[in-house]
């Protein structure tokens, strides 16, 4: 219940704040506007010509397919990444701001004077933040499924449709989301400036980028038993973190230190 109220809470504030809500939605959709028109282009240019063009090589484990289909393969695997790393990227500013920006606005002072836990007051950030970049990254994602539909062939469509690349959309993407707000709260309770914790939070992105590179080039194979074992790992990766955040997170030090 508490978690609950708390939750309620931080979405009326992002409601309120307009450049934070327009941008979770927004920027998602752009993407896919951006990663449609791409598409579009493409098959104009294979209509005008017969064929496309590549900057590089193809990867090895593409050369199995069609020449056409492999260059779109190439940028659906881009594409992908993209939707992938969104839902994590957008909510750890927020995250990063949460406890900073409530100590500025001096609304602080009452939420820890509540019998709220500390697990649960930082849970419910952290699932405020999460859920509407994860639900716009979805939505954006049943978008570009929807209009890819018309421009890519069913080759290409099989590989946008790729069982792991769904589930990891589905679910993987949220799990990191989770671990990437609760390190931004980490960083926001400990640091009295919001752009310091917003940069140390964004650090949090680079191992995350340089996995969904691997996974693009196909470094690290997308396989059920990669998806299991990447999502057991990011789930108790949460469950750790949620406790140092809880650790570290002294009501009376913040309070006493921010004063």
């Amino acid at each position: 219940m508490r978690v609950r109220t708390i939750i309620s809470k931080e979405w009326d504030e992002i409601v309120k704040n307009k450049s934070v809500f327009w941008s979770l939605v927004l920027l998602p959709l752009l993407m896919t506007v951006i990663s449609l028109a791409v598409f579009f282009f493409m098959r104009l240019e294979l209509l005008r010509t017969g064929t496309l063009s590549s900057n590089g090589d193809i990867p090895g484990y593409l050369t199995m397919y069609d020449p056409v289909d492999a260059i779109m393969i190439m940028m659906v695997n881009q594409f992908m990444i993209y939707f992938l790393i969104a839902p994590v990227a957008l909510p750890i500013y927020i995250a990063a701001y949460s406890v900073i920006g409530e100590k500025l606005s001096r609304s602080l002072e009452p939420l820890l004077a509540t019998p709220v836990r500390t697990w649960e007051l930082l849970l419910g950030k952290a699932v405020a933040a999460v859920v509407p970049p994860v639900i716009a990254g979805w939505l954006s994602f049943i978008l570009f499924v929807i209009g890819a539909r018309f421009l890519v062939s069913d080759v290409v469509m099989s590989m946008i449709l790729t069982p792991m690349w769904v589930l990891s959309i589905a679910f993987l993407g949220p799990l990191f989301a989770v671990l990437s707000v609760l390190v931004g709260i980490i960083a926001s309770s400990r640091m009295n400036d919001p752009r310091s914790a917003q940069q140390w939070s964004a650090l949090f992105l680079v191992p995350l980028i340089g996995v969904g590179m691997a996974m693009m080039f196909g470094v690290i194979a997308m396989n059920v038993w990669t998806f299991v074992a990447g999502a057991a790992i990011v789930a108790v990766l949460d469950v750790v973190i949620l406790r140092v955040a809880v650790r570290l997170f002294q009501r009376e030090a913040i309070l006493t230190r921010w004063k």
